[in-house]
């Protein structure tokens, strides 16, 4: 098998099909010789450089489809991710359906009237097609793979030990099996095919709202939003992703705008609980404002990318987490919530850029009274300060902390004007 893998590309073109032939002999051999053979990195090698060569791409998307969907052994934990990565090359192939689908749009456009053509069938589509559909059907596996994975690495363990393996390896587990699935199907709502961006973006939105995604026991899960759905977003509103499928990416930032929202506000409750904190290598992890800000940020920008409609739902959006974050208590003005004072200020000098009447309609009252002076950062820090046995902390180290606070806020506020000067000039 590694001789195999190791041809150079011509000899490996050359041989591709009796290579072929035997690896699917030998998948459809005993259990043990299918397992042992799908365990192989080598074997995983051997059809990803073949998958992208015509006159093969057909019987090594079989094999792969055999291996993923068969009731008998065919993907573990050990091949799960090499498996995703070879359906994410044939979906990814069938981007050479958009040219099809905008002479189609081009023909219908001509013969306004007149009931259009079905588009035809590209063998290359189908496959990416369903290579996406077997993507999300392995999302139905995580939670066993991952399962299985405590079970490995705590066997023999006594409960303590258990306990604080079973806590680490869920964050590693987690990683290790629903981050290539999601990231798959967002680099697939980029795909200039349309039909296949649509089925991704259905498949992507499935996911993140599934029962088995997100958990109270780890911060693993906030991944979906800064690693999945902000990198997609921020990739939709480049112009070039844009003018891949000009028709069809206006609807896909508008549902994107959406099922950002929507997503949000399915884990709002998990999320008001997360603070910034920093991991072991210094990474800050994501807080509730962090991300809430952020997503306001988005929001700018959507609504700011040239498109008639987008203002409108992006509007529509921002009005349904505002009235659901106030509900909720999760933002109130600071006579009714003043430990979220900084958090309400900030989120309406962002709004009031491209919304300026939305706060007005939402809250008539709180935009009838008279405009009071916002405390400065000297003083929010020395109210946010913490009582140690009754007392508050000694003056001088109050003052170096509050220092410290400031000069943190200072950097991230200065971060963020750069990052709204980039939105604008971008929208």
């Amino acid at each position: 098998m590694h001789t195999f893998s190791s041809f150079n590309d011509a000899l490996l073109h050359e041989c591709a099909q009796p290579i072929l032939k035997g690896l699917t002999d030998c998948c459809k051999g005993p259990n043990a010789l299918r397992s042992e053979l799908a365990g192989s990195p080598d074997f995983w090698t051997i059809l990803s450089r073949l998958s992208g060569v015509p006159n093969a791409a057909g019987d090594v998307f079989q094999l792969v489809e055999d291996l993923t969907t068969s009731p008998q052994p065919g993907i573990t934990a050990d091949n799960y991710e090499a498996a995703i990565a070879l359906l994410n090359e044939f979906a990814t192939a069938a981007q050479v359906g958009a040219r099809e689908e905008q002479l189609h749009d081009q023909a219908a456009r001509r013969n306004k009237g007149q009931k259009p053509k079905k588009l035809e069938s590209n063998e290359v589509v189908v496959r990416g097609s369903t290579a996406m559909s077997i993507v999300f059907q392995l999302s139905s596996r995580v939670p066993n793979f991952i399962e299985q994975s405590h079970l490995e690495t705590t066997e023999g363990m006594n409960i303590s030990l258990f306990v604080k393996h079973r806590d680490a390896n869920t964050t590693s587990a987690w990683t290790a099996y629903w981050s290539p699935i999601l990231k798959t199907l967002a680099h697939q709502c980029l795909n200039p095919c349309r039909s296949l961006r649509q089925q991704a973006f259905s498949s992507l939105q499935r996911t993140l709202l599934s029962n088995d995604l997100a958990s109270p026991e780890h911060r693993e899960w906030t991944a979906i939003f800064s690693e999945v759905l902000i990198p997609l977003i921020t990739q939709l509103l480049k112009p070039e992703v844009y003018q891949s499928d000009p028709l069809g990416m206006s609807e896909t930032r508008i549902r994107a705008a959406t099922l950002l929202s929507k997503v949000f506000l399915h884990y709002l409750v998990l999320l008001d609980g997360l603070s910034g904190e920093e991991n072991e290598e210094g990474e800050k992890s994501l807080s509730f404002e962090d991300l809430w800000i952020t997503i306001v940020g988005l929001m700018d920008r959507l609504g700011n990318s040239g498109q008639g409609d987008m203002d409108e739902a992006v509007a529509e959006n921002l009005k349904n987490m505002l009235l659901v974050l106030s509900n909720g208590g999760y933002l109130a003005p600071p006579d009714e919530n003043p430990k979220r004072e900084e958090l309400w200020h900030e989120t309406w000098k962002r709004i009031n850029r491209f919304q300026p009447n939305l706060f007005s309609e939402l809250f008539p009252e709180e935009a009838g009274k008279p405009a009071r002076p916002r405390p400065s950062k000297d003083e929010r820090a020395a109210k946010a300060e913490p009582v140690i046995d009754g007392r508050e902390m000694d003056v001088a180290e109050r003052k170096k902390g509050g220092s410290s606070s400031g000069e943190t806020a200072d950097d991230s506020e200065d971060g963020e004007e750069e990052k709204d000067k980039v939105a604008e000039k971008e929208g």
